[in-house]
Formats: C-alpha cells, structure tokens, sequence
C-alpha cells in the first residue's frame, strides 16, 4: 500500500517520472533570455544601475542591492525582486536575475532593487 511506502521508495518513483518526462521532450531546450525580442528589453542603455551596499544592524553583515531605474530623476515605483534560492543559492548578481531586473524596469518603466542575500 502507498501509505506505508518509504521515501526512498516515494522518491523513486517521482525520479522514474522525471526521466520518462525527460526522455521524451523533443528538440533544444529554449533557455530564458535567448529569444531575440528579450533581449531589446534587457539593453541597459535606457537605464541606471548600481550596485548599493549597506551594512545591517546590529549584525553588521554587509548587504549588496543591485538597483536598476530608468534614467533620469523622475519618481517611479519600486518593485522588490526577491530571487529564488531559499536564502542559500543564488545571487542578485547571477546573469539572469540581472536580465530579469533590466526587463522588469524596461517594460513597466519601474525601478527594481533586487536584494543579494
């Protein structure tokens, strides 16, 4: 009976359909930000970007923001990008979540600040 399966026994099984799922995809994987119109939508031309640092309290870590806005000084709104990784992987700095912020703030005329933890 399912109830009493172990979790080797569950994991198995959620494997054995990964590969079957993987086995039978066809042609190339299409990675994020290979199509030719996202890229327009990532140029940096039309943007400031910096890299904030900030030093937390009363821990006294050092915390990196890597802030994109549209240029000049027009007040815009401010999305907060918080990228995947569970606090354990990944940077605000990696290629894509890079492309993503300058995507974000190229189409919605936004500013977005994407947190380095």
């Amino acid at each position: 009976s399912e109830i009493f399966e172990t979790r080797e026994e569950k994991l198995a099984k959620q494997m054995e359909k990964v590969q079957t799922l993987l086995a039978n995809m066809s042609g190339k994987i299409k990675m994020p930000g290979t199509n030719p119109a996202a890229f327009s939508l990532m140029k940096k031309e039309t943007l400031d970007i910096s890299i904030l640092n900030f030093k937390s309290s009363p821990d006294g870590n050092q915390v990196k923001i890597y802030f994109v806005r549209p240029k000049g000084n027009d007040v815009v709104p401010l999305v907060y990008y918080i990228h995947g990784g569970g606090m354990a992987a990944g940077s605000a700095l990696n290629p894509e979540y890079k492309e993503f912020s300058r995507i974000i703030a190229n189409c919605n005329k936004v500013a977005v600040a994407v947190v380095d933890f």
